[in-house]
């Protein structure tokens, strides 16, 4: 398993994110957060698109600030302290422990880099095929973060050349 910082511009790999805290979930992990087994970089994931079945879904990575996988595990643990997994789905015992957690995701989410890389996969521990982000690459991203649906991810195979 290579680390996250040895991702080829485009090709397979093995992913080397073993732990996630998942934010949201349809038929598997569709938003949450990751972190690379090797360097222990925090990463925060977004599917946007997926296809007709369902099956292989198309997450956008964005870099974190450091240690914010860290941060956010501590953030639930004090929140939801006798809880065994941490993530989707969360149950709260207010309205201002959701409140208060709606919002700390927020800002850590705020706090990611620009897309960095596209990813198809099964779900984001899964092997995956990678691309790096380009201009073009962004563009498309934008457009589809904007829509109130997920793509099809057949328009995004054309990016990966492996």
């Amino acid at each position: 398993m290579k680390c996250c910082s040895q991702f080829p511009l485009s090709g397979r790999i093995s992913s080397p994110f073993t732990r996630q805290i998942v934010l949201g979930y349809y038929d598997g992990a569709t938003e949450g957060i990751v972190k690379c087994s090797v360097c222990m970089k925090s990463w925060y994931y977004r599917m946007i698109a997926w296809d007709s079945r369902q099956d292989n879904r198309l997450f956008v990575l964005r870099l974190l600030p450091e240690r914010s996988f860290e941060s956010l595990e501590q953030f639930l643990q004090n929140v939801q302290p006798n809880r065994g997994q941490l993530g989707f789905p969360w149950s709260f015992e207010s309205e201002s422990e959701k409140i208060a957690t709606d919002d700390f995701v927020a800002r850590m989410i705020k706090a990611a880099s620009t897309p960095a890389w596209i990813v198809v996969g099964k779900s984001i521990i899964s092997p995956l095929r990678i691309c790096a982000v380009t201009q073009e690459i962004l563009d498309a991203i934008l457009t589809a973060e904007s829509g109130s649906t997920y793509e099809n991810i057949e328009k995004w195979y054309e990016f990966f050349r492996d």
